[in-house]
């Protein structure tokens, strides 16, 4: 399953508490069309072009994107600092 949302909050050293969150349905969105262009010259170049092209593997590299949104799920960042804490966990 897919990363879908960033939770995290801002301890400052004042002690007040900042929560924020970021779906990240929304870079999925921003990023399907380029990944769409990006399939289709990957296609078209895999007819007509010999096998090791240096555009086709940074094109394949592009395709693999969905592998590092996979395993972003679970990860947690914790940052601290003397003027603040900051904790990032990705659900």
């Amino acid at each position: 399953m897919i990363a879908m949302i960033v939770i995290g909050h801002v301890l400052t050293k004042k002690g007040h508490l900042i929560r924020f969150f970021f779906p990240l349905f929304l870079i999925y969105i921003l990023l399907l069309p380029i990944y769409i262009i990006v399939s289709f010259i990957y296609i078209l170049l895999n007819l007509n072009y010999e096998s090791q092209s240096t555009i086709k593997s940074y094109l394949k590299m592009f395709l693999n994107l969905p592998i590092i949104f996979i395993s972003l799920k679970g990860t947690l960042i914790n940052i601290d600092k003397e003027e603040n804490k900051l904790r990032i966990k990705i659900v």
